[in-house]
């Protein structure tokens, strides 16, 4: 196989994870988590194979977000390792856990700890993760040009049309299904195909800044643009780029529809914030302006009309959530209970349901296995070090996308859509729990490899023109891509 076929065919894939992966409930069963390690097993192959063979790809390598995945790695790697017991008391609060079951066990020693306080979660957890890396680097190798990139946006903004669209239908015509079976949980929200209305605005925040930029005219044209007629205009909008221009800004409408309809507190701040970053940067061109004003449009609609709940009612009741005594803040309170006690290498990857009842207090009836907050848990399963290096991947992805940065320009708009996207995800883990859902991770995953490929310049003959160049134009007809 030849290196552009070879990287077509992880484009393919991964572009088929990206629409596929969010279908069954957002994969949160263990088949569709199985097809998604077993396809990133695939990828990861592939990948290993490409940056055998091509030079491109492997100046693509994100290197420093890679040292730190490996870093995480090798700490899952310490949490699931069984050390002898004599070892483990020394240093292991989890050999505390289990002196009192000795006498029990009928061993003629003490049994061998390991630091995390369910090993089996943990494994499952350091799994998918090593997954979600191998997702991450297929996208950063894989979708190195700029015409990939659009392909990348397309697809996204497509599956997220279609979560809104079917999320909203089956909202406001009451039917309130999920393909053939009935749901049973957010009967007041429109969730897609996805059981909780937080991980479909998720996954709409993430595309709306990708919507919006698509519908961003040619950097080379836009002066063309700003100078015609309105008669021009209406005259090109059979055009093909015009047209596709106004069905983006038709999808950022409906996703911005879902949005609303999720009523998703925390979702709706995050695409706004995408969504911000984006009309600011490109705040000059009209296409921007007319996005913004499509968007407010459709929120005094919804507004007007007769639904079940307006958008932005259930903030009215955030108070009383939060401090209720199974809230989020006594949760949080609790959850800080873990920490404190494991500060620096935590409890294990993926065992915050195991842990949380250790500390949990008894005020709190319900039963918690995520503790609604990512930044949270992490820190309560990987300790600081896990917190450090999660803020270093999303200060190295904002950076290199040129959402944080003191370079002059704005940089190349899918880059700076796909930090957009990251910065709206990484908002909404302050509120819940979305990137523990598989989809949703591994969808992730791929924009934070799109982000770290940001490393390696664009072409100049592509980056110079725009979102769409000219199809004799970049590596894609150069080398076969």
């Amino acid at each position: 196989m030849t290196q552009g076929r070879l990287r077509a065919a992880l484009q393919t894939g991964l572009l088929a994870l990206l629409f596929l992966a969010p279908l069954p409930f957002g994969s949160v069963q263990s088949g569709p988590v199985l097809a998604i390690e077993l396809t990133a097993a695939v990828l990861g192959l592939g990948t290993i194979l490409l940056i055998g063979r091509d030079d491109d790809a492997r100046a693509a390598l994100p290197k420093a977000p890679l040292a730190i995945c490996a870093a995480l790695i090798a700490l899952g790697i310490f949490q699931i390792v069984p050390l002898p017991f004599w070892i483990a008391e020394k240093f292991n609060p989890t050999a505390e856990l289990v002196r009192p079951l000795i006498p029990f066990l009928g061993l003629d020693h003490p049994p061998a700890v390991s630091w995390s306080v369910a090993s089996p979660e943990t494994t499952d957890a350091l799994l998918r993760f090593i997954a979600y890396v191998l997702i991450g680097l297929s996208a950063a190798v894989a979708f190195d040009t700029e015409r990939s990139r659009r392909r990348f946006a397309v697809v996204l903004v497509a599956a997220a049309v279609f979560q809104a669209v079917y999320g909203s239908g089956e909202y406001l015509s009451g039917r309130q299904h999920i393909f053939g079976f009935a749901k049973k949980h957010y009967l007041d929200s429109a969730t897609g195909t996805f059981i909780n209305r937080n991980h479909m605005a998720t996954f709409l925040a993430m595309a709306l800044p990708f919507a919006l930029v698509l519908a961003i005219p040619e950097a080379k044209s836009i002066g063309e643009h700003r100078a015609r007629s309105w008669r021009e205009r209406f005259v090109s909008v059979g055009e093909g780029g015009e047209f596709g221009r106004m069905l983006a800004v038709a999808a950022a409408a409906l996703i911005w529809l879902g949005l609303l309809l999720s009523h998703s507190r925390a979702g709706l701040f995050a695409g706004i914030l995408g969504a911000s970053i984006m009309l600011v940067r490109f705040r000059s061109v009209s296409a921007a302006r007319w996005a913004a004003a499509i968007g407010i449009g459709v929120l005094l609609t919804l507004l007007t009309i007769d639904v079940s709940q307006a958008p932005g009612e259930r903030f009215f009741t955030l108070k009383d959530e939060i401090t209720s005594k199974s809230g989020r803040s006594a949760v949080w309170r609790d959850a800080l209970g873990l920490v404190q006690s494991r500060p620096f290498l935590g409890w294990g990857f993926g065992t915050f349901e195991s842990a949380f009842p250790t500390v949990q207090s008894a005020g709190i009836d319900l039963h918690f296995d995520h503790a609604h907050n990512d930044w949270l848990e992490w820190t309560s399963e990987g300790g600081l070090i896990c917190l450090t290096a999660a803020i270093a991947l999303l200060g190295a992805a904002l950076r290199n996308a040129r959402c944080i940065t003191f370079a002059t320009g704005v940089g190349e708009p899918l880059q700076v859509a796909c930090g957009a996207a990251i910065a709206a995800v990484a908002l909404h883990a302050a509120w819940d729990f979305s990137l523990r859902i598989p989809a949703m991770a591994a969808i992730g995953a791929a924009l934070m490899g799109l982000a770290s490929n940001g490393l390696t310049p664009i072409p100049r003959e592509t980056s110079a023109t725009s979102v769409f160049p000219a199809s004799s134009t970049g590596r894609d007809s150069a080398d076969g891509r």
